[in-house]
């Protein structure tokens, strides 16, 4: 008895297409500027009003300044859509920088980010900077980013000591 013929073996698959290497980190004004990225650099006391259009990311650099100071940055109060802040040394487009902090809904669905600086430190050596972006791709609008600083030398002193209570002989003859 003979044996049906076989049939060949089936092709092999194509091969896979290339897999895209991530977008390259930007760490440094200089190159978020030339990508178009870089909006302002905030300093202490800042406040800044725009609009974020749905599926922008906002970038902005962190002032000397901020040098030995604890920065508060927040769109509390000031937002009306669904954000996300993010202080980063390094950007990468679709969110996979280089992450110092990260807020979503601090204060409802806004947010507020805080970090130390060291008194030594310099946007020249060791950039950071902060990102704005909606919560989803559908999120978007006016905002208001507002920059907050406070010295760490004060912030951490002790209270001064209440000044000295009036003398007795004084105080009597104020009265008389």
């Amino acid at each position: 008895p003979r044996s049906p013929p076989r049939s060949p073996p089936p092709p092999p698959p194509p091969p896979s297409p290339p897999s895209m290497p991530p977008p390259p980190l930007m760490c440094t004004a200089d190159a978020l500027s030339a990508g178009g990225l870089l909006r302002a650099t905030l300093s202490c006391g800042d406040s800044v009003v725009a609009d974020l259009a749905l599926g922008e990311h906002h970038i902005f650099a962190v002032g000397a300044d901020a040098a030995g100071s604890r920065v508060t940055f927040s769109t509390c109060g000031g937002t009306d859509f669904d954000d996300v802040l993010r202080l980063e040394r390094c950007y990468a487009p679709g969110g996979d920088g280089d992450y110092l902090a990260m807020s979503d809904d601090d204060c409802a669905l806004q947010a507020r980010v805080q970090r130390r600086f060291s008194p030594d430190w310099s946007p020249d050596q060791e950039p950071v900077f902060l990102e704005l972006a909606g919560y989803s791709d559908g999120d978007g609008g006016a905002y208001k980013i507002t920059v907050e600083c406070h010295d760490t030398a004060t912030a951490n002193a002790p209270p001064p000591p209440p000044p000295f209570p009036p003398s007795p002989l004084i105080t009597a003859d104020l009265l008389a």
